[in-house]
């Protein structure tokens, strides 16, 4: 006789980002503003999340990726 214990996680880990500054009135930064994520799994947990990204281009609409995964 064999017994095996088997954890299943079909739940997808949540990520998400908030960007961190200093902008002005007009809603442009004056500083390098820095994107922080947070990440969260309430089945196995993830592996990792991403450090905080500086943002040092320039411009309108930039954007920045960040990748968790599951335990």
């Amino acid at each position: 006789a064999a017994t095996v214990t088997v954890n299943i996680d079909r739940t997808a880990p949540a990520i998400t980002a908030a960007v961190t500054g200093d902008p002005g009135a007009d809603g442009w930064y004056r500083t390098t503003p820095t994107v922080h994520f947070t990440c969260a799994d309430n089945g196995s947990g993830t592996v990792d999340c991403p450090a905080d990204v500086p943002v040092t281009a320039e411009g309108a609409g930039l954007q920045i990726t960040g990748t968790t995964t599951d335990k």
